[in-house]
């Protein structure tokens, strides 16, 4: 700082930042301290050389970048963020920081709530965290804030968590009293069935750990007995992914209830009918689906639905009903999320790769998942391939036979795949099973014409 570097207020601005008072306070009372002490002739330049670099720097703890974004957005309120003149600093340390996201990183989830943190000042909602300190802010859990339940409720069962419990424990302890409190108001799982909690607790901890062998065998019994809004609202559509890679078989046996359960299964309150609408609940999931990476856990989990052969239950409108009623779950799968799956693994894969080249990642992730995409290929065209075209096998695929659909669609939805996975395994080529891939879709396609 050229001209306050060494002056008192200088030093006053960098311990509102710092000092941990202020930081356990809301980041109103931090603005209120700098608006106080500052003259508004004076506060752009000290926010752009005491605060700026504070928002700006790697080096410091997230509750001081945390505070640092608001005041500098803060200043300008009710302004919209577009009239700031940190906008573009803003901008593009929400963009770095949601490039460098490191899952094994020891600080990843307050690095995820400073990205959320940043995005609300992005869309101007910014008084959101007004009350909140930094210091709270921080230990929130990231997928408490995807539940859709308000800020307020979430602070207050984290200001109420044990602090000297493990960081593990004290965020699944979080995450268990917020969908303790905003869950269905059901009867048949109340708070008074110490089972039903057990349940509870064991369903919000298959989000953030593997479940140990005896926790996984109360939860699959427990499944065909719980309602679908109970078991919906405690494992939301986008916390799949994550139960994908930690519990894969608790996944499965969750997904082929929310689609094969009856309406008799669907819930005993009429209310938690028009909440939870199965066509809708049943299209998050699909969704979902198609959103999951290249990592053998979710190979594991489609092969798993591809193979299932039970009956999907339809409601809802007359067009839901008429493309999924008297439907296997596995030809769902099959027509529904595969085509969608498959250019999502690859374009993730494409991700990794321009991240190999600038030397962001380590060349052996996508060295696997491009082998694990190539085996899953093979091995759903080996199942699912109609009989007069050319199929190939794979262990990785299950030994079932897979459900019966109509062989022209199945071929259209085959020749759309083939010509994506075409161009991605010449584009991977320099790996041996893409390679392998390559010449035999090549092949294939000469024999056709």
């Amino acid at each position: 700082m050229d001209g306050h570097s060494g002056s008192p207020m200088a030093q006053a601005v960098s311990l509102i930042l710092s000092d941990p008072t202020s930081l356990s306070s809301p980041c109103s009372a931090a603005l209120n301290a700098f608006e106080n002490l500052i003259p508004p002739i004076s506060r752009f330049q000290f926010a752009l050389e005491a605060i700026l670099p504070v928002l700006s720097s790697s080096t410091h703890l997230y509750p001081q970048r945390i505070l640092a974004a608001y005041i500098l957005c803060a200043l300008y309120m009710p302004h919209p963020i577009r009239a700031n003149p940190f906008s573009p600093v803003l901008e593009n340390v929400l963009a770095k920081e949601k490039a460098t996201i490191i899952p094994d990183e020891a600080d990843v989830d307050q690095k995820e709530i400073f990205i959320w943190v940043l995005e609300k000042i992005m869309r101007d909602e910014a008084k959101d965290i007004a009350e909140t300190s930094p210091s709270i802010l921080v230990q929130i859990p990231p997928r408490a804030l995807s539940n859709g339940i308000s800020l307020q409720s979430i602070v207050q069962q984290t200001s109420s968590s044990p602090q000297n419990s493990p960081s593990e424990g004290r965020a699944e302890s979080i995450l268990i009293s917020i969908a303790a409190v905003s869950g269905p108001d059901d009867t048949a799982h109340g708070s008074e069935d110490p089972a039903q909690d057990n349940i509870s607790r064991l369903l919000v901890c298959a989000r953030r750990r593997v479940l140990t062998l005896s926790e996984q065998r109360i939860i699959s019994a427990a499944i065909p007995t719980l309602e679908i809004p109970y078991l919906v609202h405690l494992v939301p559509a986008h916390f799949l992914s994550d139960i994908t890679g930690l519990n894969t078989s608790l996944a499965y046996h969750i997904l082929v209830k929310i689609f094969c359960a009856k309406d008799i299964e669907w819930s005993s309150n009429p209310e938690h009918n028009n909440t939870y609408n199965r066509e809708d609940v049943q299209e998050s999931y699909l969704v979902a689906l198609r959103q999951l990476g290249p990592t053998l856990q979710c190979f594991d989990l489609i092969g798993k639905l591809l193979a299932t052969p039970s009956l999907v239950y339809a409601s809802g409108s007359s067009i839901w009903r008429h493309r999924h009623e008297d439907l296997a779950l596995g030809d769902l799968i099959f027509r529904d999320v595969v085509g969608g799956f498959i250019s999502r693994c690859i374009s993730i894969l494409e991700h990794e790769e321009s991240q190999e080249r600038e030397g962001l990642r380590n060349e052996d992730g996508c060295a696997r998942g491009v082998k694990l995409l190539c085996m899953f290929y093979k091995s759903i065209a080996g199942q699912h391939r109609p009989a007069n075209t050319e199929a190939s096998s794979s262990s990785m695929a299950a030994q079932k036979p897979a459900p019966s659909i109509i062989a022209d669609s199945v071929q259209s939805l085959f020749d759309a795949i083939d010509a994506e996975m075409t161009q991605f395994a010449l584009r991977f080529s320099r790996y041996e099973d893409a390679l392998i891939l390559y010449q035999s879709l090549v092949s294939k396609s000469s024999v056709r014409v």
